[in-house]
């Protein structure tokens, strides 16, 4: 295999970059050709720098978590197609990396580099008043919204995927409900709604357990509940990834959705909150290639 132009893309701010060491990756990554490393101080810096310094990589290697590869991939939306990705999992909950079965242990992750296969992976394209943005992972409102406003970078840094259940914990005593509609279809005393084309969110939480980044579907879960003790028994079931066979769970898989709530709610993109509210549409924009292990069949 012939040398590679490797870009090697931290963000210091990521949930746990704490724990990444730049200098080691760097060598790790250098096993399979030149490494430039990027590192930005900030989200604008990023927006406008990357587009330039990713030109004519052969690998973009992103280490952090979901949000720092979200902030990637839009500012290289012009350039996605002719991209390749490698994800070193160095955030708080790494969802992307669940469902592509990177290891934990960047270096090891870094591995892939060589030892890994490319695959295109579907790119997601939210739409709402106001804005549009990419993601490649997953979109979720409602409770995980509400926990999202409950943790801050400074428990994601102490306690990692552990942050979500706290803030979740936390959340729960203020459980909102909501209408959702879905392309038309109704379902009342929801808390949660989302769009995954990933399995996961939250570190780990399997959402859309029958989900694949490379169907061209989108898997999209309502989940109601009709009292506390309800809600409770919602997310245990959640937690043991068997949420779909409760009454009333609703899973669609489709190429394209409309999501109405009543009242409105907010939905972040890979962890992250965008301005993004309903009514929103969801669409695949189009393809993405990443590295992932040869023996993954997605």
């Amino acid at each position: 295999m012939s040398a590679l132009r490797i870009l090697l893309v931290t963000n210091p701010s990521a949930g746990s970059s704490a724990d990444l060491d730049p200098a080691a990756l760097h060598a790790q990554l250098g096993a399979f050709g030149e490494v430039e490393s990027f590192a930005a101080s900030s989200a604008e810096e990023l927006k406008s720098e990357i587009p330039e310094a990713a030109r004519g990589a052969d690998l973009i290697a992103v280490a952090g978590g979901d949000g720092s590869l979200n902030l990637v991939i839009n500012a290289l939306r012009g350039q996605l197609e002719s991209s390749t990705f490698l994800v070193l999992p160095g955030g708080t909950g790494n969802d992307l990396a669940r469902t592509l079965a990177i290891p934990e242990d960047v270096l090891e992750a870094a591995d892939l580099a060589g030892s890994g296969r490319r695959c295109a992976l579907d790119v997601v394209e939210a739409q709402w008043d106001g804005g549009s943005h990419l993601f490649v992972n997953a979109s979720m409102g409602g409770f995980t919204v509400q926990v999202n406003k409950k943790i801050d970078e400074d428990l994601k840094k102490k306690v990692g995927p552990l942050a979500f259940w706290i803030g979740g914990a936390m959340a729960a005593k203020d459980l909102e409900r909501f209408t959702a509609t879905v392309n038309g279809e109704s379902i009342v005393d929801c808390v949660a709604l989302g769009v995954g084309n990933g399995r996961t969110c939250g570190g780990g939480v399997e959402i859309w357990p029958d989900a694949s980044p490379t169907d061209g579907l989108l898997d999209v879960c309502a989940l109601p509940v009709s009292s506390a003790l309800d809600a409770a028994k919602l997310l245990k079931r959640i937690k043991d990834g068997d949420h779909v066979e409760l009454e009333g769970v609703r899973v669609f898989q489709v190429p394209e959705v409309k999501l109405e709530a009543d009242p409105p709610i907010e939905l972040n993109l890979d962890g992250e909150l965008v301005g993004l509210c309903t009514p929103a549409t969801f669409r695949i924009k189009g393809r993405a290639h990443f590295m992932i292990p040869p023996s993954l069949n997605l």
